[in-house]
């Protein structure tokens, strides 16, 4: 892995934010990225605005309105619940930690204010690193950061700021490593000491690796053989072959290269 880049310099506003606070006086940025991203926990954040798209097209399918209407509702709700939990971000990292500046997008309509957040090394449980496939056929890559404070989850992606995504990853990366060696070389000096060891900040494994993901794959295998047989020995309907074709067989190709072929 390569050398961490090092940026000597005072934490100082600089990007998108207009007053990110100093974590100390003389820390140095380690890397810096301008993204998009949540402000709260994307999962929570993603359930609300389902909630909020459905309730109101529900509500305006009840008025009996158009089917314009309930259309519109759906997008609406789902949009503005975006446009307040999600927005522009600024994440910086330190020897001390990560730390982020979030302002949402609908913030010059709502008066809202931007919103800061620390994470010291010391509040970060665990992180994952993982490539999945959008809805647009593309791989996109998520640095999923675990913390013990709210939002407690931290996504970050590269669709935005590819580059820059992979610059500050490794950082982030190299960083936790070296923490990780320092809290374990201190542990071993202090070993008589009845001061609490920090817990190591661990790397944890992807969906793709896990033990279900493997189960799971070999369940899609012997279905699709399955369903293989019963097309030759003509136990299925032509009209399902074409379902067969476009989505049982590409996905369990894929499953099967991301499981046990792709390291």
């Amino acid at each position: 892995m390569p050398a961490t880049p090092v940026i000597k310099r005072r934490v100082a506003p600089i990007g998108i934010s207009g007053n990110f606070p100093k974590m100390e006086d003389e820390e140095e940025i380690l890397a810096v990225l301008e993204t998009n991203g949540f402000g709260s926990n994307p999962g929570l954040t993603i359930a609300l605005a389902t909630v909020a798209g459905m309730g109101a097209m529900f509500v305006l399918i009840m008025i009996n309105l158009h089917p314009l209407f309930p259309m519109v509702g759906l997008l609406g709700g789902i949009l503005a619940t975006f446009g307040v939990f999600a927005g522009k971000m600024e994440y910086r990292l330190t020897s001390q930690g990560l730390s982020r500046y979030f302002r949402p997008f609908l913030r010059k309509f709502l008066s809202m204010k931007g919103q800061t957040q620390l994470f010291p090394f010391s509040e970060i449980e665990s992180y994952q690193l993982e490539k999945d496939l959008s809805r647009s056929m593309t791989e996109v890559e998520t640095l999923k950061i675990k913390t013990q404070k709210p939002p407690y989850h931290v996504w970050i992606n590269d669709q935005i700021n590819p580059g820059g995504f992979r610059a500050f990853a490794d950082a982030f990366i190299a960083q936790v490593e070296s923490v990780n060696r320092k809290n374990e070389s201190s542990a071993a000096m202090n070993i008589a000491s009845d001061a609490p060891k920090p817990a190591p900040i661990q790397r944890k494994k992807g969906f793709y690796e896990s033990i279900p993901a493997k189960l799971l794959t070999a369940l899609f295998i012997v279905a699709t053989l399955a369903l293989a047989a019963a097309f030759f020995l003509d136990y299925a309907k032509p009209p399902h072959l074409i379902r067969f074709a476009i989505i049982i067989v590409p996905g369990t190709c894929y499953m099967t290269y991301r499981v046990f072929l792709r390291k």
